[in-house]
């Protein structure tokens, strides 16, 4: 027998997909500034309170900046780490990213006379 899957259904599964997409992504940068809307208070306004720059507070949402992170997530009331799974571990300790850094050459000086 066959059965047809109602929109509902995928509606649920897609609904499942994306937690789980975000569960090791974290919380989208909307919706961390939803979140602070929710309070009342504008990016620009939760900036000027903590001190720092709009453009420091905006930055925070897409790239770490360790010494923001902690204050935003302060304000939502939620843990770095779910916001920030992949900065923040479950105790909140900060996880830095290996870089691919390359060894930087030796610059060879180069001398027009000899000594």
């Amino acid at each position: 027998m066959i059965t047809l899957a109602t929109a509902s259904d995928k509606r649920n599964q897609l609904t499942k997909q994306k937690d789980v997409k975000m569960s090791h992504q974290g919380m989208h940068p909307e919706d961390i500034k939803a979140a602070i809307r929710k309070r009342g208070v504008t990016l620009t306004e939760l900036s000027v309170s903590l001190g720092y720059s709009e453009a420091t507070v905006r930055n925070a949402l897409i790239k770490p900046m360790p010494s923001v992170e902690p204050l935003i997530a302060k304000f939502i009331g939620k843990t770095l780490h779910e916001i920030w799974p992949d900065r923040w571990d479950k105790e909140n300790i900060r996880i830095r990213p290996k870089t691919n850094r390359r060894k930087s050459k030796q610059s060879k000086t180069v001398r027009h006379c000899k000594k």
